[in-house]
């Protein structure tokens, strides 16, 4: 798995560990399921899917500057 995805993506998988204890609790041990718990639940697959790249922001494309154009700032010059 590490060769395959890298350390990055890999240490992504312990961010997981509150989810699956959220789930096993409300389904084995019988806990009360808080809306707290779920926008949590929620911030937390959505870390992981954007550091882990599986869900893209949208960027605006970079405007480019022409060469011929005079900085503003004496400093530049």
């Amino acid at each position: 798995m590490l060769s395959r995805f890298g350390s990055l993506r890999t240490g992504f998988v312990t961010y997981l560990l509150p989810v699956a204890a959220l789930i096993y609790g409300v389904l084995l041990l019988d806990e009360p399921l808080a809306w707290s718990a779920l926008v949590g639940l929620v911030l937390i697959l959505l870390g992981v899917a954007l550091g882990s790249d599986l869900v893209a922001l949208r960027r605006q494309a970079a405007i480019p500057i022409s060469p011929s154009a005079k900085p503003s700032d004496p400093r530049q010059r």
